[in-house]
């Protein structure tokens, strides 16, 4: 049977990437420059499964801080709390780890502007040996909840023929720029438009 990448793997990558875009900012304070690093992980495969469709109305909400301020969002129930990596703030999934989601931010002060941010984050959609991200196919929209604007990106990767979409929310809260990132395959962002829309209204500084 042809070998299938773990999708939800590639979330861990995408942390490394919250830490690498951290890192950047840091690093942007001294005259010193470094090049960067692309993340490596390999993943274990898994079988595909069987349904990507939630029930309806099973969510729960999650608090989490984004350096020392609190936020919260609902997600699914059936998603589990999964290990932060560096950079992250919120990191849940299922538990056929085939869909997820993760939270982080920067705070505003550190950089110039929301587009700066959104910039430092692109940089890092960076095809690896495991992973081919069609950057050519990304799509960007404008984005608002009842409480912040922002804008989408729609990210289409590919891994081992395994077609694979990941969204990147931006938002911009009185304080921080942050990234709601999910991913899954693209039938699960096709069966529950309404389920994500919930999900990110309930974002909200608390």
């Amino acid at each position: 049977m042809k070998k299938i990448v773990m999708v939800f793997g590639l979330l861990l990558v995408l942390s490394g990437c919250a830490a690498n875009t951290k890192d950047k900012v840091e690093k942007s304070k001294s005259p010193q420059q470094t090049d960067k690093v692309q993340s490596s992980k390999k993943k274990d495969p898994v079988k595909t499964p069987e349904s990507s469709a939630p029930k309806k109305d099973e969510l729960v909400g999650k608090t989490f801080e984004i350096d020392g301020d609190k936020y919260h969002i609902d997600v699914l129930k059936e998603w589990q709390d999964l290990a932060l990596e560096d950079g992250v703030s919120l990191r849940v999934g299922n538990n056929d780890e085939s869909e997820g989601l993760m939270v982080f931010g920067l705070k505003k002060v550190n950089l110039e502007s929301f587009s700066a941010f959104k910039d430092l984050v692109s940089s890092d959609f960076i095809s690896s040996d495991d992973i081919t991200v069609k950057t050519e196919e990304i799509e960007k929209k404008p984005f608002q909840t009842t409480r912040y604007q922002g804008e989408t990106y729609i990210v289409p990767l590919v891994s081992e023929g395994v077609k694979v979409s990941s969204r990147y929310y931006f938002l911009e809260t009185e304080t921080d720029y942050v990234v709601v990132v999910s991913i899954a395959f693209p039938s699960f962002f096709e069966k529950n438009s309404d389920t994500m829309t919930s999900m990110l209204e309930s974002f909200e500084a608390s």
